[in-house]
């Protein structure tokens, strides 16, 4: 009986002192298995705000493009432009400098340069009516260039924007920058685990 107690009571001090080694080995353990998870998970988050990076950005392209469609169709419904037609243009196309390429952007100040000069030069001609047939007829012929200009731009359009429209054309990350967004979500995670872990008492 003596002999059992005695059992009992070395197995329970050999288990007291082995206890605080037994958790330090399981923390050791748990560090690189937290880093696995973490950097698995960190490779999913990145994936998935590049893809909502994408996106976003795609619909905000799709808007400028838009715009410049209801431009075009406002001229070809009413043969003619207004300063209304010219406001809510530039109101859609804002953000053009910071969504694309300088060609797109030269573009949609073109448009809207040209836009406004059918404005001036409807206006001139309203005003020159019955006053001077020269001037009447060399405001009509800017208007006629004018005019021809802006028939030719839907296929135009269509071939500026299209490379940044295409799947291909939506921004993506570097592999630095991706590599770097990877790592900090990695670390972050790992680092709010183990603070949990390395705390149990």
């Amino acid at each position: 009986m003596h002999s059992i107690e005695h059992l009992f009571s070395s197995t329970r001090e050999f288990l007291q002192q082995a206890m605080p080694l037994t958790v330090e080995v399981l923390k050791a353990l748990a560090a690189p298995i937290v880093a696995y998870a973490a950097l698995r998970v960190s490779r999913q988050q990145v994936r998935i705000n590049e893809s909502k990076l994408r996106l976003d950005m795609y619909d905000r392209r799709l808007k400028v493009y838009g715009a410049v469609k209801g431009m075009l169709n406002a001229f070809y419904t009413n043969g003619t432009l207004t300063q209304g037609d010219l406001d809510t243009y530039r109101e859609q196309v804002v953000e053009v400098d910071f969504l694309f390429r300088e060609e797109v952007q030269a573009y949609v100040r073109e448009l809207d340069r040209n836009a406004r000069q059918v404005i001036v030069e409807n206006h001139r001609l309203d005003v020159s009516a019955g006053r001077s047939k020269n001037a009447d007829v060399t405001t009509r012929n800017r208007l006629d260039t004018l005019h021809r200009w802006l028939i030719e731009q839907p296929s135009n359009a269509k071939r500026i924007f299209q490379p940044s429209l295409s799947p291909e054309g939506v921004t993506k990350r570097g592999w630095l920058s991706r590599i770097y967004a990877v790592v900090a979500a990695t670390c972050w995670h790992v680092g709010s685990a183990l603070q949990r872990i390395w705390t149990i008492r």
